[in-house]
């Protein structure tokens, strides 16, 4: 892995899974050594592609990639499905995360997309204002779903699964307060921001 852009990581069990810019890599002894996780001929991961985003939910494993859409396993990565129905394959999915049943796909320049049926299909968040956003990170706490967008300061929230958002402010400064990445701790809140340091809420 020396020299591998590593953009995401999640785990299944005792198994870690990381997405790279050079496809998807699984350690089940603690990171001491990693091995390929794109899948077999016929149902494999797109060759050289970005893993942009990573969740697993149960013993399901996302993948989100640039500009190629999401992908599914059902098999620690042994095998890789495309599910992207509902929205465009050459989206680039930037965070996956899930509420319940429901998953919800943020991407660049496309908004919120979720499903409702383990990523059989997808459809837009019912809150239009959400539409062609270029969401740039996303978490849940409890029923609660955060997400932030490319240029915006502050922190979108949705507490009934997307059918509205909130965009709040309070404490956040201008410009350079946009939000790159979330942490959940507790009940803690974590954001931290293009060159504006780390808010907690």
């Amino acid at each position: 892995l020396n020299y591998t852009e590593v953009f995401a990581i999640t785990s299944i069990g005792s198994t870690i899974f990381i997405g790279t810019s050079d496809g998807m890599y699984a350690s089940s002894n603690g990171g001491n050594s990693w091995v390929t996780a794109n899948g077999g001929l016929g149902s494999s991961l797109p060759n050289g592609a970005n893993v942009y985003s990573l969740t697993a939910k149960g013993t399901d494993l996302y993948a989100g990639f640039f500009q190629q859409g999401i992908y599914k396993s059902t098999n620690n990565g042994a095998t890789w499905s495309a599910v992207n129905l509902g929205f465009l394959s050459n989206h680039t999915v930037v965070s996956i995360v899930y509420i319940g049943n429901v998953l919800f796909a943020g991407t660049d320049w496309d908004g919120i997309y979720m499903s409702t049926n383990n990523a059989a299909s997808w459809s837009l968040v019912p809150d239009v204002t959400m539409a062609n956003t270029h969401v740039k990170a996303m978490c849940v706490s409890g029923t609660t779903l955060f997400a932030s967008e490319y240029g915006t300061s502050g922190v979108f929230v949705s507490t009934n699964n997307g059918t509205s958002f909130t965009l709040e402010t309070s404490g956040f400064g201008f410009g350079s307060s946009w939000v790159k990445s979330f942490a959940v701790s507790g009940s803690a809140i974590y954001a931290g921001t293009f060159s504006g340091g780390i808010f907690k809420s």
